[in-house]
């Protein structure tokens, strides 16, 4: 139960990043924000793995 609690609340952290994300979007253009969501999507996914790892312990 811990696991998938941990998880939802780092979907949705990700989610709010993302979302805030966008609003870079007159600083950075379309390039920097969608280099910027594969970056959040990656750190999104290490910290996931490494949730379950711990959680399997």
């Amino acid at each position: 139960m811990e696991k998938k609690t941990a998880l939802k609340r780092l979907t949705l952290l990700n989610s709010a990043i993302a979302a805030a994300w966008w609003l870079t979007y007159p600083l950075l253009g379309l390039k920097g924000v969608v280099i910027g969501e594969i970056v959040i999507f990656v750190v999104t996914v290490i910290a996931a793995v490494s949730i379950e790892r711990k959680m399997e312990r």
